[in-house]
């Protein structure tokens, strides 16, 4: 297991920034609720709660990052169902 070198931060309730260990990246996990309005391939409706990953576009460095802007956040992955789901698809992606 790599050792984190920067702590996730709680903005809000199921609303967290997570800097990646190089400090070049910035994520943000963020839990949703889906109330069946949205729908499957197959025509399910989606219910429940779920995490999606977003993705900080500016630049960090001497940047103040106002996590409720969000213009600034691209949508990274989505319909995770636990957060240690979201926090593996951000680390993953960084490792790649």
């Amino acid at each position: 297991m790599i050792e984190r070198r920067y702590r996730m931060t709680r903005v809000g309730r199921g609303d967290y920034l997570l800097p990646s260990n190089d400090g070049k990246t910035l994520w943000r996990l963020r839990r949703y609720v889906e109330d069946g309005s949205a729908t499957y391939d197959d025509g399910t409706p989606v219910v429940g709660e779920f995490w999606a990953t977003w993705k900080y576009r500016g630049p960090l460095t001497g940047a103040y990052v106002d996590p409720f802007q969000w213009d600034d956040w691209e949508m990274w992955d989505s319909g995770l169902r636990l957060r240690r789901q979201a926090i593996d698809a951000a680390l993953r992606t960084v490792a790649a």
